[in-house]
């Protein structure tokens, strides 16, 4: 189960990539309200933010605390993006950004112990192993991928 959770993980920088230089390069995306390319900017900074501020924290205090509530933000909208320094709102500085934060996250889940794969948080009333937050977190990457699909659907066909 850990290589297919960690293996979507590991993917997903390739597929948001070419997800995002989709959406941006969308002929149509500057015509079409509520889908132009600041969207692609919008979307990789919440993805961003979620990697370091939520996942990477929440990791962090699984490993280190006891039982430490999570906090597993969930958000349909892109308002926590202003929650990471991000500079500026250029396409490649934030992907990289995203790849080395990924890679980060990866390093670390590549060096857990059984004992520290077991660690658990909370989470609402549940308890929740570092595989359990590692396959939520691998939800919030399908979700993200979802919302970029449906920018580029009000872009029309490309």
């Amino acid at each position: 189960m850990r290589i297919v959770t960690f293996s979507a993980r590991a993917e997903f920088p390739d597929r948001l990539t070419a997800h995002i230089k989709a959406l941006v390069s969308a002929p149509t995306a500057q015509a079409t309200e509520g889908s132009t390319p600041d969207d692609a900017i919008e979307h990789l900074k919440h993805i961003l933010d979620f990697e370091i501020q939520t996942f990477q924290s929440d990791l962090t205090r699984v490993l280190l605390e006891e039982r430490p509530a999570l906090s597993l933000r969930r958000s349909e909208t892109t308002q926590d993006a202003s929650d990471t320094e991000l500079e500026g709102d250029e396409l490649d500085p934030l992907l990289e950004a995203f790849e080395t934060a990924r890679g980060r996250t990866l390093s670390v889940l590549n060096d857990l112990t059984d004992d520290q794969w077991a660690r658990t948080g909370r989470f609402d009333d549940c308890e929740m192993s570092v595989l359990g937050l590692v396959h939520s977190l691998c939800a919030h990457d399908f979700e993200s991928l979802a919302m970029i699909h449906l920018s580029l659907a009000r872009c029309g066909d490309l």
